[in-house]
C-alpha cells in the first residue's frame, strides 16, 4: 500500500507543469503544436514554471506555519531546484538559438596584437600595455606561431628578471593552445572554450598562419543581442 501510494503521489507531483519535470515537458509539447517554434514553446513553459515554483514555496511555507516543518522545508527545497534547472534550460536554449547553424566568422576579433618570441618580458608587457587588452597573445617567430601566452603568465618569473627573458622561454613552459578555423562552428567554439576554461582561442588559416581571436566576450555579446532582438 505504501509503495503504491508512494509511486502515485511520485507521478502525480511530476505532472505538476514546471519544467523540466514530465509535466512541463508535456505542457511545452502542447504550446508547440499550437504554434511551431521549439524555442518559443519552450521559453513559455518555462514561465509557466516559475508559477508553479512560486506556489510549491508557498504551500512549503504554509506546512512551515502550520507545523509540519519537514514537509514544508522539502517542498521549498524542491522548488528551488526546479527554479534552478528551469535557468539553465532557459540558457541554453538562448545559447543554442543565438548560435544554431553559425560560424564564427563575424564574431573573431582580427585586430589584435602578437608578440614576437624574441621580446624580453619587459618590451612585451611594454606593447601589451599600450595596446587594447585581449585575454590571449599568440607569439611568432619567423612569421610562425609558436604558442600564446597570457597576462598572467609574466609572474611565472621575477619582476628583476624580465630584462633577461626572452618571450620564447615562456612560451615553452605554457600548455600548448588549439588553434579553431573560420568555418568552425560557433557552439562547437564554444564548448571548446569551455572545455578548455579559456576565454580566447586563436584563429588560424591553413598556409596564413593565426589571423585572428575569438573571444568569449564576443560570443558573450552576440548572444545577448539576438536574445534581445527575438524578445
Amino acid at each position: 500500500f505504501y509503495l503504491a501510494y508512494g509511486n502515485l503521489a511520485l507521478g502525480a507531483f511530476n505532472l505538476i507543469p514546471a519544467f523540466p519535470l514530465d509535466g512541463g515537458r508535456a505542457l511545452r509539447a502542447l504550446l508547440w503544436a499550437m504554434r511551431p517554434g521549439f524555442e518559443r514553446a519552450t521559453l513559455r513553459a518555462i514561465a509557466v514554471a516559475r508559477v508553479a515554483t512560486v506556489g510549491l514555496v508557498l504551500a512549503g511555507l504554509w506546512q512551515v506555519v502550520s507545523s509540519q516543518a519537514t514537509g514544508g522545508l522539502w517542498l521549498i527545497l524542491i522548488a528551488w531546484i526546479l527554479w534552478g534547472a528551469g535557468d539553465q534550460e532557459r540558457v541554453r536554449i538562448t545559447v543554442e538559438s543565438a548560435l544554431r547553424g553559425r560560424n564564427i566568422a563575424p564574431l573573431v576579433r582580427f585586430d589584435f596584437l602578437t608578440l614576437d618570441a624574441e621580446d624580453t618580458l619587459d618590451r612585451a608587457a611594454e606593447r601589451i600595455v599600450a595596446a587594447p587588452p585581449q585575454p590571449l597573445y599568440p607569439v611568432v617567430a619567423d612569421d610562425a606561431a609558436v604558442g600564446t601566452v597570457t597576462p598572467a603568465m609574466f609572474n611565472a618569473v621575477p619582476l628583476g628578471l624580465w630584462a633577461a627573458t626572452k618571450l620564447h622561454w615562456l612560451v615553452r613552459r605554457a600548455p600548448a593552445v588549439p588553434t579553431i578555423g573560420l568555418e568552425t562552428q560557433a557552439l562547437a567554439a564554444l564548448a571548446k572554450l569551455d572545455e578548455l576554461r579559456m576565454d580566447a582561442l586563436p584563429v588560424s588559416e591553413p598556409g596564413v598562419g593565426v589571423i585572428g581571436l575569438l573571444e568569449r566576450s564576443s560570443v558573450a555579446r552576440w548572444i545577448e543581442v539576438t536574445a534581445s532582438a527575438s524578445t
